[in-house]
């Protein structure tokens, strides 16, 4: 389950930043859920990207000159939700972005499988585009 915060860590040191970014990484845990925040200060995603920015391919305006395929943030909603949790992200251009990673404590591994198998194959039919 690392990998989802692996992938959105690399986001923050694959794309440009100001000179003094920061990026933080909380976690949370309540009764029924664990909470998993990363928080950066770099230059933010436009707000007419927002609403994409967890689908396939999709890049923001404000990264065209920069590395990149669109597919890590569709990777990382895709791992989280065959984990029966969901992935959100706030942002402002020039200020930062926030991701919050929602778990369930408790989980039923039988879902996992099947959940998984249909991850890896709309990530195989995803690259095969």
């Amino acid at each position: 389950m690392s990998e989802p915060i692996i992938w959105l860590s690399s986001r923050d040191f694959d794309n440009p930043s100001p000179e003094n970014d920061t990026i933080s990484l909380s976690v949370e845990r309540d009764k029924d859920q664990i909470l998993i925040k990363l928080t950066d200060t770099g230059i933010g995603i436009p707000a007419e990207d927002q609403a994409d920015l967890f689908e396939r391919f999709h890049r923001g305006r404000n990264v065209a000159e920069y590395a990149g395929n669109g597919l890590g943030l569709a990777i990382v909603k895709a791992i989280v939700e065959a984990h029966a949790g969901h992935v959100s992200a706030k942002s402002e251009l020039g200020r930062g972005s926030e991701f919050t990673v929602t778990l369930p404590k408790k989980y039923d591994s039988s879902l996992r499988a099947h959940k998984v198998g249909d991850t890896r194959t709309a990530l195989r039919s995803a690259q095969c585009r």
